[in-house]
């Protein structure tokens, strides 16, 4: 579990990387956290279909999150992909969800 002060930090960075790609705000979801600390324990790679671009990356313990977070923006600027079959930005919808999930 992240203390209070790692959440606003994880959140405030992720934030400043959102608004450099015109995305709205998030806010921390304590729902969402017992779900990601579920799935942690999983110990496997995400189960969508073997054709999908995913940009989920697993973190292991002592990974450096901040970094990780502040490396996001070297993805690279197309933040508006539409894909048929993916989990990023639905066939039709015009903004990615890149940047989305912490």
């Amino acid at each position: 579990m992240l203390t209070a002060s790692e959440i606003q930090q994880l959140t405030s960075a992720h934030n400043r990387i959102r608004s450099a790609k015109n995305r709205d705000p998030l806010t921390w979801d304590p729902y969402l956290e017992r779900w990601a600390q579920w799935i942690v324990r999983c110990h496997s790679d995400y189960p969508g279909p073997a054709h999908s671009y995913t940009n989920f990356e697993r973190l292991e313990l002592g990974d450096d999150l901040y970094r990780k977070i502040c490396s996001w923006p070297s993805e690279g600027q197309v933040a508006n992909i539409q894909l048929i079959h993916a989990c990023r930005t639905p066939y039709d919808e015009s903004r990615c969800n890149h940047y989305t999930n912490v």
